[in-house]
C-alpha cells in the first residue's frame, strides 16, 4: 500500500496517482508499513509534574520531591489472576482477561497533603500568644 503524503489515504501499490485527492504519487509517496504488533505505552508514566511546584518527580514517585505534595492514587482492581492493576470500572483484567466482577476494589491509602498536628500545633500556640498579649497589654 501507498500512503499518499498530501492527504494520508492508502492507495494500491501499483497506483500512480491518490485515489482520493489526484496528487501524482510517482516516487514520492511514501509505503504505509503495519507494526506486526500493536505499540502499548509503558504502564506506568516516565515522569510526573508536580502540580503545585512544577518539579519533575520520577514516574514511580509517590510524592514530589521538591514541596512534599502526595500524588493522588486512583482506586484499583487487583486482578486475583496475574496482579495487574485494572481501572476501578474494568469487568475483565486488562492483561489476561480475568473476569473482576469479583475481585473487591482496593483503595490505595492517602496520606494527608499536609499533617493536621503541626496545624493544631500552630493554632494553639498562636491563642496562647494572643492569650499573653491580652494579660500584659491589658
Amino acid at each position: 500500500m501507498k500512503a499518499c503524503p498530501r492527504c494520508g489515504h492508502l492507495n494500491p501499490d501499483n497506483a500512480y496517482v491518490c485515489e482520493k485527492c489526484g496528487y501524482y504519487l510517482g516516487f514520492e509517496s511514501v509505503p504505509h508499513i503495519i507494526p506486526s504488533t500493536p505499540i502499548t505505552p509503558p504502564e506506568k508514566p516516565l515522569v510526573k509534574v508536580c502540580p503545585v511546584c512544577g518539579y519533575i518527580n520520577p514516574g514511580d514517585a509517590t510524592r514530589c520531591q521538591r514541596c512534599g505534595y502526595v500524588f493522588q492514587q486512583p482506586q484499583v482492581i487487583v486482578c486475583p489472576r496475574c496482579g495487574f492493576e485494572n481501572p476501578i470500572n474494568a469487568t475483565h483484567c486488562l492483561r489476561c482477561g480475568y473476569p473482576l466482577k469479583q475481585s473487591v476494589p482496593q483503595t490505595i491509602v492517602q496520606r494527608r497533603k499536609f499533617p493536621t498536628i503541626p496545624v493544631l500545633a500552630s493554632v494553639i500556640i498562636a491563642y496562647i500568644m494572643i492569650i499573653i498579649l491580652v494579660y500584659v497589654l491589658g
